[in-house]
């Protein structure tokens, strides 16, 4: 399943000119192989990777605007369900686009100093060009639709980010789900409804393939 509203996409692509890795194979390593548990019991394994920091468009997606709205995702590797908590050994699904396969293969943990927290590849998304993750901020079919989009764009920022691809385990982390089902919380404040101006939504979620 493809997921991201796509109008962001034309908001932050116009303004962010990024260099896409351009291919859509996972490299081969001589190194061993990191092995991922899913929850259905089945084993894959991870080519490993020099851990590396780039520059990268940074978005977020949720149950109302993934495709179609809920937690399905394309890969599930550790989750069967979009969903984590943010530390290293429960990172949050996250989606990028297919030809980033190579840099950001399906299990590949990254890390996102501003969030503090620890995201792994499960999805992909079709509106997303370039060096682009998408994150999963959560959500049910009981929230309030509009106020989990105010989080994401309240939370995405306006310019590239920096992130780390397969990071160290020991990174500062504020454990947690992005949004609070129980009491509405936009990664731990309420303000978000009033201050998410600069990427509000002028249309549907656009870019499923």
């Amino acid at each position: 399943m493809f997921k991201k509203a796509l109008l962001r996409c034309v908001t932050l692509a116009a303004a962010v000119s990024i260099a896409s890795c351009g291919q859509s194979s996972v490299p081969r390593s001589s190194s061993p192989a990191s092995v991922l548990r899913p929850s259905s019991g089945t084993v894959t394994t991870y080519a490993i990777m020099k851990s590396s920091t780039v520059s990268s468009t940074v978005t977020f997606y949720g149950w109302p605007d993934n495709s179609p709205p809920g937690c399905q995702i394309a890969h599930p590797v550790i989750h069967q369900c979009a969903g984590g908590t943010g530390t290293y050994s429960n990172p949050i699904t996250f989606a990028t686009e297919t030809s980033n396969g190579s840099k950001l293969p399906y299990g590949v943990r990254i890390y996102v100093p501003f969030m503090k927290r620890y995201f792994i590849r499960e999805d992909d998304c079709a509106g997303c060009t370039g060096m682009w993750v998408d994150l999963w901020v959560g959500g049910n079919n009981s929230d309030n639709p509009n106020d989990v989009i105010a989080c994401e764009n309240y939370l995405t920022p306006g310019s590239p980010q920096k992130i780390i691809i397969n990071p160290p385990s020991n990174e500062p982390v504020k454990a947690g789900a992005i949004w609070n089902e129980s009491n509405g919380e936009c990664n731990g404040t309420y303000n978000y409804a009033r201050t998410a101006r600069h990427n509000t939504r002028l249309g549907p979620p656009l870019g499923r393939r």
